[in-house]
């Protein structure tokens, strides 16, 4: 099971680093983004966005659409300094809903749910779907980016834990119970960093490590380095597996 408050201790000592150490995430938002305007959804007044974090996907939110009314989630109560500058949106009302999105209420009438690299860590992906469903009005949209099982597999083959990523079949399964499926797209980003150290660092400092639980000592460092090198080295770099997917649906 998934220890939830070393979640948000992880996430919280990360957040002052966060925007300036993420690869992958302002790519999924870049590509998010052209597929919402590809499909032209606009204009809905109550949005809800869960994991919302230091707001990277949130401005770009406020900038497509002219929402009354927009609902920001996530499970660390400290992102809230980093939304002093749109608390004042022109026209929104911003309403903060902190808390594990798993067991908070969500608001009624809501015309859309969006949320960027956030449900991977969900023990209940069945559960949120349901709580989805039953906010969203009819016709609502519920747009996901999330990670497949690819996603960190060379971190994963050498020490063995991580989380459980869905497969994008496993996704559509689920999603397809509630939603009617209008985009399902998977991607694969291989980045390299100069050395098994530097993907540490740039885990902890991103704060996705929360997923280890295990104790590392200086051994089990030196043996994992040595290992990454064997396995996943070439040309003097190591490198590290995103599997981004990203879904639009509308409820049925």
């Amino acid at each position: 099971m998934l220890d939830k408050q070393l979640v948000i201790q992880r996430f919280t000592k990360a957040l002052p680093t966060y925007d300036e150490t993420v690869i992958i995430q302002p790519k999924i938002i870049e590509q998010l983004v052209e597929y919402i305007k590809d499909i032209k959804i606009y204009n809905y007044e109550r949005i809800l966005e869960i994991g919302a974090g230091t707001g990277m996907l949130t401005n770009k939110l406020l900038e497509i659409f002219s929402s009354k009314d927009f609902f920001i989630n996530d499970i660390c109560k400290d992102i809230i300094p980093f939304y002093k500058n749109i608390e004042n949106t022109a026209g929104t009302n911003i309403n903060f809903l902190i808390g594990d999105a798993e067991e908070i209420v969500f608001p009624n009438n809501i015309d859309l749910i969006i949320s960027s690299s956030t449900v991977q860590w969900f023990e209940n992906l069945d559960f949120f779907l349901q709580k989805c469903y039953g906010s969203l009005n009819s016709n609502g949209i519920l747009i996901l980016t999330s990670f497949g099982e690819k996603n960190f597999k060379e971190i994963k083959e050498i020490t063995q834990t991580g989380l459980n990523y869905f497969s994008k079949n496993n996704l559509e399964e689920k999603i397809s119970k509630y939603f009617d499926i209008l985009l399902l797209i998977e991607k694969e980003h291989v980045v390299s960093f100069d050395s098994p150290n530097d993907i540490l660092l740039h885990c902890k400092k991103t704060g996705v490590s929360a997923s280890n639980t295990k104790a590392w000592t200086k051994q089990t460092l030196i043996n994992f380095c040595k290992t990454y090198k064997e396995k996943f080295q070439i040309n003097n770099k190591v490198y590290l597996t995103y599997h981004p997917i990203f879904l639009i649906a509308r409820k049925k």
